[in-house]
């Protein structure tokens, strides 16, 4: 909204913010083949708080991100990289 320049409603914030679980992410699921990635969303939310400047636990985030790095240089769950997961785990650790 703030992009195409229009007002963000006074209780967008809070209504993103509500979404972070009990740590403070907003988290990865269990995904199909046909899900681009399971750390999409923890990129789209990082973006989202640059955006709307939210202060996000940088550390933490980071700290959770690396616990999915693979001995190949790559990230994805259970020790499998793809590149999809990768690439928003990569993307996510610059925001």
């Amino acid at each position: 909204m703030l992009l195409c320049g229009e007002n963000v409603e006074e209780n967008f914030r809070e209504r993103v913010v509500s979404r972070l679980d009990s740590r403070g992410y907003f988290g990865s699921v269990e995904v199909f083949s046909e899900v681009p990635s399971e750390f999409m969303t923890t990129f789209m939310a990082l973006e989202l708080a640059q955006l709307l400047r939210i202060s996000v636990h940088t550390k933490e985030v980071t700290d959770w991100l690396l616990g999915f790095s693979n001995g190949d240089g790559g990230f994805g769950p259970q020790e499998k990289s793809n590149l999809n997961s990768t690439y928003h785990a990569v993307a996510s650790l610059s925001c």
